[in-house]
């Protein structure tokens, strides 16, 4: 005769409920966006994508600034503060550039590098791929 096995109720200590939110929270702290010191040499330059829609345009990459701009003129300069990144689920990095936009506001923009090479680039949530090319 099989008899079926007796669920027990399951009873955590203070000290294991503590040491399970510890390491949780170490976990999140490890895999969340880590700060850089400076922009990654390889993000450097000048991007320009295929799109129709931004054929003229341009996107800057420099040490303290992101730059916009159409037909080789700078439209904006946007002073960067600060740099983080994390990565995706499928190994791509992704640079959060936080800068202060023209009116004094602070607001962030989001960079994906993708493929396997890193040499595109996608801007925020938009489907464009940008590569490196001429102003």
């Amino acid at each position: 005769m099989c008899v079926p096995p007796r669920r027990v109720p399951l009873r955590l200590t203070a000290a294991a409920r503590a040491l399970a939110a510890g390491v949780a929270l170490l976990a999140a702290l490890a895999c969340g966006p880590r700060r850089l010191d400076d922009v990654p040499a390889d993000l450097l330059g000048t991007w320009r994508t295929q799109a129709p829609r931004y054929e003229n345009n341009f996107f800057e990459v420099r040490r303290d600034a992101l730059v916009l701009g159409v037909a080789g003129r700078e439209l904006d300069v946007l002073p960067i503060r600060e740099i983080d990144w994390t990565s995706d689920a499928e190994g791509n990095a992704i640079y959060r550039f936080h800068f202060v936009a023209d009116e004094g506001y602070e607001d962030v923009l989001v960079v994906t590098r993708v493929g396997s090479g890193g040499r595109a680039i996608r801007l925020a949530s938009r489907a464009d791929l940008w590569t490196p090319g001429p102003r």
